[in-house]
């Protein structure tokens, strides 16, 4: 399975460590592009990107999703932590099936 980052600096960094290449995206506009051309060059069979950064191209992820095709994009958690709104793995499986795990 391979795997591509779009992330911050540091993030990208810590991937690029354990062999996972990525882009480095801090602005709206860097954020889109890496976005459109992983999606476009299939760079990896599953996408990282930030839960910031995904904010960034919630549509594009979205639409994405729909395709049911890699790359599969995964939302993952910056060296900040997660974002204060985002559910847990148990409140979404709590939410989904009704068992709380």
């Amino acid at each position: 399975m391979s795997f591509f980052v779009i992330a911050d600096q540091d993030t990208v960094l810590g991937f690029k460590l354990v062999g996972i290449p990525g882009v480095t995206a801090t602005r709206p506009d860097e954020v889109r592009e890496a976005f459109r051309d992983v999606v476009a060059n299939r760079s990896g069979k599953i996408l990282l990107i930030t839960e910031r950064l995904a904010r960034e191209v919630e549509g594009a992820i979205i639409r994405q999703r729909a395709l049911m095709r890699p790359p599969f994009v995964v939302e993952i958690p910056d060296r900040n932590g997660p974002l204060p709104t985002r559910k847990t793995i148990p409140e979404m499986i709590r939410e989904a099936i009704g068992i709380r795990i």
